[in-house]
C-alpha cells in the first residue's frame, strides 16, 4: 500500500532532520540561538509603542517635555542594547547552522554515494548513467538550500508568529479574533497549492535531468555523434529537453504566483480590516492608544511571519520531491 503523499513529505523532512542531529553538537546550540534571536525580535515592536508614546499627551499643557526626552532616551538605549546582543548572537548562530548544516550534507554525500558503488550491475544497465549523477546533483541543491536558509526561517518565523499571536491576545483579544479568522483560509489554501507545487516541482526536476543526461551522453560519444554527422539530431534532443523543463516550470510558477498573490491580498487586506475596527474601538473608548498602536505593530509582524510561510511551505514541497528521489536510491 502506497505511502501518503502528507506522510512521506513528512517522513522525507524527519529524513533531513536525522542527518542534522549527527551534528546536535553544534546544530542544537545554534536552534536554540535561533529562539533566543527570534524572541528578542518581538520586542522590536514593544519598544517603538514605548517610543511613539501617546500623541494626545503631546496636546496637554501639563506634560513636562524634559520628562519625556528622558523617556525617550532611555527607551533608545534599552532597544540598542537589546539590538546588539540580537546582532552578537546572531552571528554565532549563523556560523553554527552553516558549520552543523554542511557538515550534515557532507554525511547525506558520503551515504549516497557508498550507497552507489555497492549497488549492483543491473541497476546501472537499467539507468542512464547521466541521469542518475546530474539527478543527485539537483537534488543535493535542493536539500542545501533547505538545511542552510528554509529550515532557519521556518523556526524563526514560527516564532515571531506564535510571538506575535500571544502580545495581541494580550492586548485586544477582540481585535485578535477578528484577526485569526482569516488562518483557516490561508491553512486551506496552503494544503491546496502545496500539493500541486510538489508536483510540479519533480516534474522540473525530472525534464532539467533529462536534459543534462543528453549533454552528458552527447560528450561521452562526441567521436560517434560526428561520425554519423548526428550534431543536428543531438541539438533537437536538447532543445526539447529544455522546452519540456520550461513549460513545466511555467505551469509551476502560475501555481506559486496565484498562491503568492492571494497570501497577499488575504493577509494584508486582514490587517487593513483589524485596524479600521481598532479604529472604531479606539473612538469609542474601548481601547486605549498605547494598545491600539502595540497591536498594529504587533500585527505587522505577524502578517509579516505569516506572509513568507507560502515560500518556505513551497520550498518544503520541493525538497519533499528532492528527498523522495534521493531515499529511492538508498533504498533501493
Amino acid at each position: 500500500m502506497p505511502e501518503p503523499k502528507r506522510a512521506k513529505s513528512l517522513s522525507s523532512l524527519r529524513w533531513i532532520w536525522g542527518y542534522l542531529m549527527k551534528e546536535k553538537a553544534v546544530f542544537i546550540p545554534s536552534l536554540c540561538a535561533l529562539f533566543f534571536t527570534a524572541v528578542l525580535s518581538l520586542a522590536f515592536p514593544w519598544f517603538l509603542k514605548e517610543l511613539v508614546g501617546n500623541p494626545a499627551d503631546a496636546l496637554r499643557s501639563k506634560v513636562d517635555p524634559a520628562i519625556v526626552l528622558a523617556k525617550s532616551n532611555r527607551v533608545l538605549i534599552e532597544l540598542l542594547c537589546v539590538l546588539a546582543l540580537q546582532a552578537v548572537v546572531a552571528f554565532f548562530r549563523v556560523q553554527g547552522f552553516i558549520r552543523s548544516g554542511e557538515s550534515a550534507l557532507n554525511h547525506l554525500r558520503r551515504d549516497l554515494f557508498g550507497h552507489l558503488l555497492h549497488l549492483p550491475m543491473s541497476y546501472f544497465q537499467e539507468q542512464r548513467t547521466g541521469a542518475v549523477s546530474n539527478g543527485i546533483s539537483a537534488d543535493l541543491n535542493l536539500v542545501r538550500e533547505t538545511v542552510l536558509t528554509t529550515i532557519p526561517q521556518l523556526v524563526r518565523h514560527t516564532v515571531i508568529l506564535i510571538g506575535g499571536v500571544i502580545a495581541v491576545f494580550i492586548v485586544s483579544w477582540k481585535l485578535s479574533l477578528i484577526m485569526l479568522a482569516s488562518v483557516p483560509v490561508v491553512v486551506l489554501a496552503i494544503a491546496f497549492f502545496g500539493r500541486k507545487v510538489r508536483k510540479y516541482s519533480r516534474d522540473a526536476q525530472n525534464s532539467l535531468e533529462e536534459a543534462g543526461t543528453v549533454i552528458e551522453e552527447s560528450v561521452q560519444g562526441i567521436a560517434d555523434v560526428k561520425s554519423y554527422t548526428n550534431e543536428h539530431f543531438e541539438a533537437s534532443r536538447y532543445d526539447r529537453s529544455l522546452a519540456s523543463f520550461l513549460n513545466v516550470t511555467i505551469r509551476g510558477a502560475k501555481t506559486r504566483a496565484a498562491f503568492l498573490a492571494f497570501i497577499i491580498f488575504a493577509l494584508f487586506g486582514t490587517i487593513s480590516f483589524v485596524a479600521w475596527c481598532g479604529a472604531r474601538m479606539y473612538a469609542q473608548g474601548e481601547i486605549n492608544w498605547e494598545n491600539f498602536a502595540a497591536f498594529i505593530l504587533f500585527s505587522i509582524f505577524v502578517g509579516a511571519s505569516l506572509g513568507t510561510f507560502p515560500e518556505i511551505i513551497s520550498a518544503l514541497q520541493q525538497t519533499a520531491g528532492a528527498t523522495d528521489r534521493l531515499r529511492e536510491i538508498i533504498d533501493h
